[in-house]
């Protein structure tokens, strides 16, 4: 059985429908945009009151190799992974109802290797600067902050087939391998994240990874 993978792609804000119309020319089927705000370390931007950029977030499912391949493409002709542009990484699925015939994939192929690890951390909004202070303070370079928003009051939303509520924030930081039981630990210390009912934290293995050092 073909490995499939989520492909994850973080971009300036408005640049997210031009990739995935280009990506379809190249056989990308169906994709998610979402609302971020990536955070930056800059003195600069510190003194100015200027310490998030917004940003845009593509999530899109397909069979390893073709995102590879179609990644490396769009990377070849737009330079989406350029320096204080963008980043990407694909994130191996053990699931996805339209993309798999009722079998789980148990485990990543060996011919897959992680290079990175990406922590989600899942939190009431207005803590999610919690989460990324903690982070870095751990020795992260930084955080994402995407915002789980329903279109209405009630209505909840589905990340990863985690129920995120309208009030929730996820901060994504992605870092070494070696890196992970620190920061985790420092979340956990730093936010709510361990108080019931208001927070998850998990970490998923990251096979390909473009722009991110």
């Amino acid at each position: 059985m073909a490995a499939f993978s989520l492909l994850v792609i973080l971009v300036p804000h408005g640049q997210a429908r031009k990739l995935i119309h280009e990506g379809r020319s190249l056989g990308l089927i169906g994709a998610t945009i979402l609302l971020a705000q990536g955070t930056v370390k800059s003195k600069l931007l510190d003194f100015l009151g200027i310490n998030q950029i917004q940003k845009e977030v593509i999530l899109t499912i397909g069979e390893h190799t073709k995102l590879t391949a179609i990644m490396e493409e769009l990377n070849r002709r737009h330079k989406v992974t350029r320096k204080n542009f963008g980043i990407a990484f694909i994130i191996p699925i053990s699931y996805s109802n339209k993309h798999m015939s009722g079998t789980m994939q148990p485990e990543i192929p060996e011919e897959i290797k992680t290079m990175k690890s990406a922590i989600f951390t899942i939190v009431d909004r207005g803590r999610a600067n919690d989460v990324v202070d903690a982070a870095v303070a751990a020795g992260a370079r930084g955080s994402t902050i995407l915002h789980a928003r329903g279109s209405g009051v009630n209505q909840a939303k589905l990340i990863f087939d985690i129920e995120i509520e309208p009030e929730k924030e996820i901060v994504l930081t992605i870092v070494d391998p070696d890196q992970v039981e620190p920061i985790v630990t420092a979340i956990r210390r730093h936010s709510d994240v361990e108080k019931d009912g208001h927070g998850i934290l998990f970490v998923l293995p990251i096979t390909e990874s473009y722009g991110i050092k």
